[in-house]
């Protein structure tokens, strides 16, 4: 029988069909405590019941009860989930469509989908691609690294309709992206002040682990001083290079992937986002770095997302006092 490598969207909306399912979901599968355990460290039976065991669902309202000390538990607090209107399994299959679909789905499209005003569709949407962004805390190591720049068209918004853009690099109706890709699946986008060494230098220390990494670059000037600063630095002439077969791959110097990701960044743009404007164009970006990063997750990276939000145990550590309302039996 044929085993499919990705979750289905069908199963996904199956699995997560009801709004119980989805706080067990959470509160039982992505933010349970370390050991398992209530979320209460003071709780009298801690040490023998699990959560599943302890919890019951309290009626008309997104809070867990544990039946040994009491207390409630909200499983989507300190989550981009709380304070929402939005039905949770909503939230659930809007989250995963972001995730697994080809093409970023647009606001308009959702909003025919599902029962809200495109207001509240597209806050949500940057609310995810915001939390996806906290997904990319790893630091490249041991691999060849391309890091390639462009500009991407962000519109003219607060100039004159006959104010005189400038051609070119450096153009204010363009926006500087920064790419930086590892030779396999992983890859982090930045919008940048400029491509110049500084705005590079300070991305590179940040991301990249300079002892154990390969830099691979184009011919542009602003690289050339990356051997002098310790960097493993390659590169490749896309123009001067007299062997024409040389001017894309020349070794193990490449930016090909780099530049991949820039095709597909401004495929995207036409075919999904259709109008970026400047102050929303990183959450765009965290989408499009988290999509290509975690393609290859059974589930596009939904747990990897949602795990993001935090264990419950740390967020109510020192909620309770050593106090539990009922007497230990012990």
């Amino acid at each position: 029988m044929f085993k499919r490598p990705h979750l289905l969207i069908e199963d996904f909306n199956r699995m997560y069909s009801t709004p119980l399912k989805v706080y067990e979901g959470i509160i039982l599968k992505y933010r349970t405590s370390p050991d398992g355990r209530c979320f209460n460290e003071h709780c009298p039976f801690r040490e023998r019941h699990t959560i599943r065991e302890n919890y019951r669902k309290i009626t008309n309202r997104p809070a867990f009860l544990c039946i040994n000390c009491l207390n409630h538990f909200y499983p989507m607090v300190d989550s981009p989930m709380s304070k929402t209107h939005v039905s949770p399994e909503h939230w659930f299959q809007i989250t995963y469509l972001m995730c697994a679909s080809g093409h970023s789905p647009s606001a308009s499209e959702l909003t025919r989908r599902y029962p809200y005003s495109d207001k509240t569709i597209s806050k949500l949407m940057h609310a995810i691609r915001y939390q996806m962004g906290k997904c990319m805390d790893w630091k490249f190591e041991n691999a060849i690294i391309e890091v390639d720049g462009a500009g991407v068209y962000t519109g003219k918004k607060g100039y004159d309709k006959h104010f005189r853009f400038k051609a070119g690099r450096g153009s204010q109706r363009k926006a500087t992206i920064i790419v930086i890709r590892e030779r396999g699946q992983r890859v982090k986008l930045f919008k940048a002040h400029s491509e110049d060494l500084e705005s590079v230098l300070e991305l590179l220390k940040e991301h990249v682990d300079k002892e154990t990494c390969i830099i691979a670059t184009d011919e542009l000037a602003t690289y050339n001083k990356l051997r002098a600063l310790g960097y493993a630095h390659v590169v490749v002439n896309h123009s001067g290079e007299k062997d024409k077969t040389k001017r894309w791959k020349n070794g193990i110097a490449s930016t090909n992937r780099a530049e991949g990701i820039f095709s597909l960044l401004k495929r995207t743009m036409r075919g999904g986002y259709i109008n970026i404007s400047d102050p929303y164009l990183q959450n765009y970006l965290n989408e499009i770095a988290f999509k290509v990063s975690y393609a290859q997750e059974y589930d596009y990276g939904f747990e990897i997302l949602i795990r993001s939000f935090g264990s419950l145990y740390d967020y109510y550590r020192d909620k309770f006092p050593n106090e539990t309302g009922r007497e230990d039996a012990a």
